[in-house]
């Protein structure tokens, strides 16, 4: 689970908005310096996670709908990314012939590991980020 240059891009967009103004994609792409069709693309699906609210019309843009003392890294990377496995072998629907076995110790260590990493992701609210 490498952070995708999507997940990049929305924390830089999430940052952006931080103050409470109300942005274009434009003016976001230029402030973050994402691509245009990134920009556009990423704020869509923050949108649709319910982080971000569109206000349509001429002077319209985005604005935060949600707190950043109310969103994790690990929430943002989620929205991004649907794939937050270090290893696909932990998906369920993966074909990993260990699964075969009673134990396999790798399996069990790459579990654990991801626990750790996602309780750590959960732990990291993005206000403690951008006021920093």
């Amino acid at each position: 689970m490498f952070f995708t240059r999507e997940c990049d891009y929305g924390f830089r967009i999430m940052r952006s908005l931080c103050d409470g103004e109300m942005r274009t994609v434009k003016s976001i792409s230029e402030m973050e310096n994402i691509p245009y069709q990134y920009t556009f693309k990423i704020l869509k699906r923050l949108r649709d996670a319910g982080f971000l609210q569109t206000i349509r019309g001429r002077d319209g843009g985005y604005v935060l709908n949600t707190s950043l003392d109310d969103i994790t890294i690990y929430d943002v990377a989620a929205a991004l990314n649907e794939n937050l496995f270090i290893n696909n072998c932990l998906k369920k629907s993966s074909h990993c012939s260990a699964k075969k076995r009673e134990v396999c110790g790798y399996h069990q260590e790459i579990k654990r590991q991801q626990f750790i990493l996602e309780k750590e992701m959960r732990s990291k609210k993005l206000s403690e980020l951008v006021h920093s």
